[in-house]
This record gives structure tokens, sequence and C-alpha cells, in this order.
């Protein structure tokens, strides 16, 4: 009877972690998608550098992609912002799509996340 209210917080988390983790799918699938489109397009850039070699592999962007629509730090090992630097040498339409992507997970899909929990 002491740990009545733990056990029912506990049980409320292992509850909630099947939907965690299809959120976590749900926010993962579509940055996956873009982090290929981005390492097909990018990638084959790696050697001339500005923000191109952030999509060497698929799981460098990946990762560079989530950085910076999860966390919101989009800059290289240098401070200098990736899309700016990409946008700059290899054309507006990479800054596009990657505003369109930032647009749609921050006020499309987030919002439906965080109204879920």
């Amino acid at each position: 009877e002491i740990f009545c209210e733990l056990m029912v917080m506990i049980k409320g988390t292992i509850g909630g972690m099947k939907t965690l983790v299809w959120a976590s799918l749900l926010v993962s699938l579509p940055l996956y998608a873009v982090s290929i489109l981005f390492r097909e397009t990018l990638g084959v850039y790696e050697a001339k550098g500005h923000g191109a070699e952030n999509f060497a592999t698929v799981p460098e962007a990946f990762f560079t992609i989530f950085q910076c629509t999860v966390a919101s730090e989009c800059a290289d090992h240098m401070g200098r912002p990736i899309f700016a630097l990409v946008a700059a040498e290899y054309g507006w339409a990479y800054a596009f799509i990657f505003c369109i992507v930032e647009v749609l997970m921050s006020f499309g899909l987030f919002n439906v996340v965080v109204a879920i929990f």
C-alpha cells in the first residue's frame, strides 16, 4: 500500500512506451527519406565541402537532418550554418527542400505527437 502511487506511475510509463515508439518511428521515417535524398544528391560532392561533407553517408545524413530538425542545431564543425553553405554552393533548391521539411515536421508532425501525449 505504501508504493501504490509508484506502481500507478510505473504502469503509466510502461503503457506510454508503445506510443513513444510509434511517435519516434513517425518522426524518423520522413527524416530518413530526406536523408537518403540528400545523400544521393549532395553526398557525391563530399570532397568539395561547403556543407556536402555532412551528407557523405546515409547515417551521417540522417544525423545531420535529425540534428537540424529536432535539436535545431544546424551548424558544421566550424559553426557555419550548413544549409546556408549548401544553398550558396549547390543551389537554393536544397535549402528550399530543407525548409519544407522543417515546416512540415515542426508545425505538422510535432504538434500531432505533442497532442498524443
